[in-house]
C-alpha cells in the first residue's frame, strides 16, 4: 500500500512543478553571469524577488509547491530561476554558509 501513495504524491509533485513552471515561464528570471539560460520543468529553482519570509527548509517538497502556488496567487513576486544563478544572487545577498553560521 504505501509504493502506491508514494507514486500518487510523486505524480501530484510532478504535476504542481510543470504548472508552476507553465506560470513562470521558461527563462531564468535573474540572468546573471553563470546564467543556463533555458529552464526545464525538472530543473529549475523559484526565486522570491522580494525576498522570502518563512524557511524553506522547514517544509517537504509537495507543501513547498502548494505554498509557491498560493504566493502567486496572492501577489509575491517570484521568478524561475536556474540553480547557478539563484545560488550566486542568493550568496552575494545573505553571504556564504561559513559567514552566516560565524555571525
Amino acid at each position: 500500500m504505501p509504493r502506491i501513495r508514494n507514486r500518487a504524491r510523486s505524480r501530484n509533485r510532478r504535476r504542481l512543478r510543470a504548472v508552476l513552471f507553465a506560470t513562470l515561464g521558461s527563462r531564468c528570471g535573474i540572468r546573471s553571469d553563470a546564467c543556463a539560460g533555458e529552464l526545464t520543468a525538472d530543473k529549475f529553482e523559484v526565486h522570491h524577488e522580494d525576498g522570502c519570509t518563512w524557511d524553506q527548509r522547514s517544509v517537504n517538497a509537495e507543501t513547498r509547491l502548494y505554498r509557491y502556488l498560493r504566493e502567486l496567487r496572492q501577489g509575491v513576486r517570484l521568478a524561475a530561476a536556474c540553480r547557478p544563478c539563484n545560488g550566486a544572487l542568493n550568496q552575494a545577498t545573505y553571504g556564504t554558509r561559513e559567514e552566516r553560521e560565524a555571525a
